[in-house]
């Protein structure tokens, strides 16, 4: 256990961080949260934005990763347009 201690220990830091960092934003409501937004900076108000943006983009792909994944949503989809070029069926946009 001595070599994994220190993983454990970190991971256990980690959990209880995230834990107390839930707690903290759950008790600030949406309001408040639109408040703070309006007392920004210029810049900190595009930090912000990009900061959004990126998690929105990451869930994006998530969601993209998982509707063409092996067993997604869209994988019919995806194998019929396969079809589709191997049989020549598609023409290139002018």
């Amino acid at each position: 256990m001595g070599a994994y201690r220190g993983t454990l220990d970190n991971f256990a830091s980690s959990a209880l961080t995230n834990r107390r960092d839930q707690i903290i934003l759950s008790a600030v409501s949406l309001a408040e949260i639109k408040n703070a937004v309006d007392t920004l900076s210029p810049g900190e108000l595009a930090e912000l934005a990009a900061f959004i943006r990126e998690r929105d983009d990451a869930a994006w792909d998530r969601q993209i990763d998982a509707d063409f994944a092996e067993d997604g949503r869209l994988r019919p989809v995806l194998e019929e347009v396969r079809e589709d070029i191997r049989a020549g069926k598609l023409q290139d946009l002018p």
